[in-house]
């Protein structure tokens, strides 16, 4: 629950667009926090090395926080809809 008494939802994922990597995360992974559901998508990020090379292919870098709406598109076209 959040300060307001109501129940904390994941950010809804409607088409590509720009996100921050927290919340295109926090989309495939609700119930962890913030921190932990970053770390898991970056982790699945790289188990993929096709992934990841399409990712470089659009300038993804590591630290990256926002990522561009082609990026996102090939993550969930990768990953699936969250």
């Amino acid at each position: 629950m959040n300060r307001m008494g109501t129940t904390a939802r994941a950010p809804a994922v409607q088409g590509p667009g720009s996100l921050s990597l927290s919340e295109l995360a926090q989309a495939y992974a609700p119930d962890l926090s913030e921190a932990s559901a970053r770390k898991r998508l970056r982790e699945w990020l790289h188990f993929s090395p096709e992934l990841m090379a399409k990712l470089q292919a659009t300038g993804y870098r590591e630290r990256q926080r926002v990522l561009t709406p082609k990026q996102v598109k090939i993550i969930m076209d990768h990953l699936g809809e969250p």
